[in-house]
């Protein structure tokens, strides 16, 4: 078993563990996801955690442990993939699926995970993701990134319908929202 493959390694000194190794006061990241189911559920609000942070299923399910968790966020496909194999399902991907490798694995997360979602930001994008959800006879859950002038992914606002229209002419997409990250401004 995985997670507890490093278990014989608790107790020992800094100096003697492998580097790059993550250290982490338990007690401490407990009451701090307390702290915040706390104030999420207070808020009335849910959230979804990157798991770009920490990239651990471990940490992801004690955040769905603490509550107001609606999911999990993942950059790439390959979090997303190590995600879903440590059971953790509802799952964000959070930049654009586009090369049609990474959309044949995508395909094969929709076997293990109906409940796999992931942004798009372009027509072509959308037409490719329906298609190969319609040859793989599965559905899609999706977002429209905007870009909220950053330069990296998502339409521009003014794009935002057309592309939804697109979602919804598409048999086998669901439109559920739209995604618009501005990490600039994260911190403010």
């Amino acid at each position: 078993n995985r997670e507890n493959a490093n278990d014989a390694r608790i107790g020992v000194p800094v100096s003697e563990l492998d580097t790059p190794a993550l250290l982490l006061d338990i007690d401490a990241l407990d009451a701090n996801l307390s702290r915040m189911a706390t104030h999420i559920r207070a808020t009335g609000k849910q959230i979804r955690p990157h798991a770009k942070t920490h990239k651990c299923s471990i940490i992801a399910r004690r955040q769905y442990a603490a509550g107001g968790c609606i999911g999990i966020s993942a950059a790439t496909i390959g979090e997303a993939e190590k995600l879903i194999e440590a059971g953790l399902h509802d799952v964000l991907i959070t930049s654009p699926v586009v090369t049609t490798r990474k959309i044949e694995r995508l395909m094969q997360c929709l076997d293990t995970s109906s409940q796999i979602k992931v942004v798009v930001d372009n027509v072509i994008n959308i037409r490719a993701l329906n298609d190969a959800c319609r040859e793989s006879d599965k559905k899609l859950d999706v977002l429209i990134d905007i870009d909220p002038g950053m330069g990296r992914t998502g339409a521009q606002p003014q794009n935002a319908r057309s592309l939804a229209d697109g979602i919804e002419s598409g048999s086998n997409l669901r439109l559920r929202g739209v995604q618009c990250y501005a990490g600039k401004v994260q911190h403010i």
